[in-house]
């Protein structure tokens, strides 16, 4: 039986995968500093920060940081309430 091991993600990663997997764009450009436009991630931080979905450490969204699983599920909840998802 082989093990599978987890794969540390960074907040920048899983904002591409929770706008990819939400099809969530928004376009427009956010304030955070730590993100440019030239960078992999940029629509996809922008289009979740412009929803209101992720809000980032004041001016900085972290983008190297490792995402933490509360901030995970934040995100996710988010995600499925803007797309207007039932949580029960």
């Amino acid at each position: 039986m082989q093990r599978l091991l987890a794969q540390l993600v960074t907040r920048a990663e899983f904002a591409k995968m929770a706008s990819e997997l939400f099809n969530i764009r928004k376009t427009g450009d956010c304030s955070f500093d730590d993100v440019n436009r030239s960078d992999w991630y940029y629509e996809s931080v922008c289009s979740l920060a412009l929803t209101g979905i992720v809000k980032g450490y004041g001016n900085l969204f972290g983008s190297g940081d490792l995402i933490t699983r509360e901030d995970a599920a934040v995100i996710l909840e988010r995600c499925a309430k803007y797309c207007n998802f039932e949580l029960t």
